[in-house]
């Protein structure tokens, strides 16, 4: 059994499960945030003991690549992530 079996096992046994108790998700030591779905772009996400860290999810935004290659555009945002932020 290789582990991509392993997973899908793992992750079909938790989805016939009953719905998440709070004893299966607390004690973690990192979280995920997301609050895309609600078109939300950005946010202060808010860290929990015991966590040591939180990712905070936005909405994806569609913005037009004008005037560029977009294989520079692409290779220049890699290069320099923080030219994204702007």
């Amino acid at each position: 059994m290789d582990t991509k079996e392993i997973i899908a096992g793992c992750w079909l046994a938790r989805r016939d499960a009953p719905p998440l108790s709070p004893q299966r998700y607390q004690g973690g030591t990192f979280a995920i945030s997301n609050l895309g779905m609600f078109e939300t772009e950005n946010f202060d996400a808010v860290i929990n003991p015991p966590h040591g860290a939180i990712l905070a999810v936005g909405a994806g935004l569609k913005k037009p690549v004008v005037g560029t290659d977009l294989l520079t555009q692409i290779v220049e945002n890699l290069e320099n992530p923080m030219v994204m932020l702007a």
